[in-house]
């Protein structure tokens, strides 16, 4: 394998902000500035923490629909590629990964709205055609 070319295809711009905010949350904990962070999310009045938790659920679920907005769509091209016998394998895998991601997708929602079960009453969240009432 070409290790230059390796290199040149990773992705750098990633990397570097990874490194960046890893740097900076060490900066904030030697500094006191997560301890200081924290009390303010803590010093929050309760209606602002719910706000931010319907916020979360609500962003959730608009990605939940997005992607599979996005996998619908993805079919099409996917039933031209099936019909090549060498793209079988590799349609599996996808498939299986797609499936994964909306199952995960789909837990954290769930599981948001069990934690936050109390916060949230009298919130309805649609989430595929049908609602939820909490």
């Amino acid at each position: 394998a070409d290790h230059k070319e390796a290199i040149r295809k990773m992705p750098w711009s990633v990397i570097v902000m990874m490194s960046g905010v890893t740097v900076l949350i060490a900066l904030m904990e030697k500094t006191g500035g997560l301890d200081l962070f924290t009390a303010a999310l803590a010093g929050l009045p309760p209606e602002e923490v719910r706000k931010a938790k319907l916020l979360f659920i609500r962003n959730a679920i608009s990605d939940y629909h997005a992607m599979r907005a996005s996998i619908a769509s993805f079919k099409s091209v996917r039933g031209c590629m099936g019909i090549i016998p060498l793209f079988w394998p590799m349609m599996n895998a996808q498939n299986k990964m797609i499936e994964v991601q909306l199952n995960l997708a789909r837990e954290r929602i769930d599981n948001a709205l069990d934690v936050w079960r109390d916060d949230l009453k009298g919130e309805t969240f649609t989430i595929d055609g049908q609602a939820r009432k909490i």
